[in-house]
């Protein structure tokens, strides 16, 4: 099996070993397995195709790569989680710095999501209206979406997090939705980019909200008089994962969350490859 083909295959299992790692409990191991993924598949875009057009090929490796350090990242950090749920005070301390992990992390997802517009701003120009109302109509609800998880900030403007905290996050938002937005106008051999960038889109949707809800709660456990009481503390072991949550939500979110960059970069590069040929 060609080495490029090699990749691919490598690519699928490693998402699929990161959606089951998941599912079993190890957040860690399932966050290594999709940066091995990204990885793999950042290395087809740029060892494959040398007569595919450069702007598309070099800009979907980026975002490949940017998503590939952002999930590793994020193992490295996962792996350095060994605060007792019966510690307050390492609570609020873990929680601070989960804030401000996330804000970096944001900054890679944007990053990402301008590389992966880059590529599909990139591809050649066609007008499908199914497609074009199809993505203004997907725009449309992920604004409502937004709205609806902010509604709760209205009534409590401590809840919201400061501009330099959210400012990454919210523009990996209106980048995506800007792409969602273009893939009506761009040149799309097998709808992937179409389904891609949505799902693109809500992993930046869900980023910003949980950055608000990781927010929300250090500001909670710093008013609170003694950090573990009420409804703060219930709060914290939400947020923090020491409490109860689903472990098939937690697969769920991982196949989303690898699906919407890889099925938007290899759209792109389907595209360019078919008409290369």
């Amino acid at each position: 099996m060609p080495m490029p083909r090699v990749l691919v295959v490598l690519s699928v299992v490693a998402g699929l070993l990161s959606v089951a790692a998941a599912m079993i409990d190890a957040p860690g191991l399932s966050m290594q397995c999709g940066a091995a993924a990204f990885a793999a598949l950042a290395a087809y875009g740029a060892l494959a195709g040398k007569a595919w057009p450069q702007r598309v090929r070099w800009a979907v490796t980026a975002g490949l790569v940017l998503f590939a350090v952002v999930w590793a990242t994020r193992a490295h950090w996962q792996m350095d989680q060994t605060v007792s749920p019966l510690d307050p005070a390492g609570i609020r301390e873990q929680t601070a710095q989960r804030v401000e992990q996330s804000r970096l992390a944001a900054l890679g997802l944007l990053a990402g999501a301008v590389a992966f517009a880059s590529a599909v701003f990139a591809l050649p120009p066609v007008r499908h209206a199914q497609r074009a109302a199809l993505g203004a109509v997907l725009v449309f609800l992920l604004i409502v979406a937004i709205g609806m998880l902010g509604r709760g900030s209205v009534d409590n403007l401590r809840t919201v997090p400061p501009l330099w905290v959210s400012l990454p996050a919210l523009l990996a938002v209106v980048v995506t939705l800007a792409t969602v937005a273009l893939t009506g106008w761009r040149e799309d051999r097998g709808w992937l980019i179409t389904v891609g960038a949505p799902l693109l889109a809500v992993v930046a949707v869900v980023n910003l909200d949980n950055l608000a809800a990781l927010w929300w709660t250090w500001r909670s456990v710093s008013d609170s008089a003694d950090g573990a009481s009420g409804r703060s503390y219930t709060s914290v072991l939400v947020v923090t994962g020491v409490g109860g949550r689903s472990l098939l939500y937690d697969g769920l979110a991982t196949a989303v969350t690898l699906a919407g960059p890889i099925l938007l970069a290899v759209g792109a590069l389907r595209t360019v490859t078919r008409r290369a040929v």
